[in-house]
């Protein structure tokens, strides 16, 4: 009976230990799979903090003056963002996204305050553009050499200005195209170039906007309410005089109401061993 009471004893406390060591196993398995995900959300949130950090204060922000539609100014941020005048407070210039359409409406923001730069709670909902500091840069010399020089072709100085800006170290990627930057410096002059006249007997001639001794002579004929406007130099006249030969052309589609026809003399002129018919008249 003692043999049998002692086996009994025994395999009763192998029992009772083996439950003990599995729930000591479970504990452990437990405990070590808590550690391990606290330890992974906290890397995870330290490292995205930091990024976000650094991203903000690395930052650099640059105001163009005269480079929007309106000839306003633009914040552009190293990023690719541009930025336009929300409104002006005592504390400083409130800029926020332009890109607000009905397929985008972006809410970032940044306020300026003297030469320090503050982001706004909101971050852009599209992707940035490289390169839109030259842009800017290039669309307010356009336009600013546009409205200083208004009997230069607006196609010269765009070819002029993108000569002296872009370069292979530093390109741009999202530059409109020439078409679209001649109409450009074509839209920034435009409200310095007269009306279009009503009435030709009504009608005076700026002279301020012609070249110096362009006009040659004004003829007005009230009994048929006709008025005639004659364009040339003394150069054109010398070489209009000197001419063999006389070419007439006489168009009508290239001239709006209240004007009916334009009509040009041409002539060929020679230099340097070449030949080439030119307007005289």
């Amino acid at each position: 009976m003692a043999s049998v009471e002692s086996r009994a004893e025994i395999s009763s406390q192998v029992h009772m230990s083996q439950d003990v060591s599995r729930d000591c196993s479970i504990e452990q398995v437990e405990e070590v799979q808590e550690d391990s995900l606290q330890d992974a959300t906290v890397t995870s949130t330290g490292s995205d903090s930091s990024s976000t950090s650094s991203t903000s204060s690395d930052i650099q922000y640059k105001i163009i003056e005269g480079s929007t539609v309106r000839r306003r100014m633009k914040l552009v941020d190293s990023r690719g963002y541009t930025y336009t005048v929300k409104r002006n407070t005592r504390k400083g210039t409130q800029w926020h996204c332009p890109k607000r359409n009905k397929q985008v409406y972006c809410l970032a923001s940044v306020f300026q305050s003297g030469d320090s730069y503050k982001r706004g709670v909101h971050d852009h909902l599209h992707p940035p553009e490289p390169g839109q500091d030259l842009v800017a840069t290039i669309v307010s010399r356009i336009k600013d050499k546009a409205v200083n020089n208004l009997f230069d072709p607006a196609g010269e100085i765009v070819e002029d200005i993108l000569q002296n800006q872009i370069s292979v170290d530093q390109p741009a990627p999202t530059l409109p195209s020439i078409d679209a930057l001649t109409r450009c410096a074509n839209r920034a002059r435009q409200k310095m170039v007269p009306d279009e006249p009503r009435d030709l007997l009504d009608f005076e001639l700026d002279e301020s906007f012609l070249p110096e001794g362009f006009l040659y002579k004004e003829v007005m004929r009230r009994r048929a309410g006709k008025k005639h406007f004659i364009f040339a130099t003394s150069e054109q006249l010398q070489y209009l005089a000197k001419g063999k030969r006389w070419y007439i052309d006489g168009t009508f589609k290239l001239v709006r109401a209240p004007f009916t026809q334009l009509l040009s003399i041409h002539c060929f002129l020679k230099k340097d061993g070449v030949t080439k018919q030119s307007a005289v008249l």
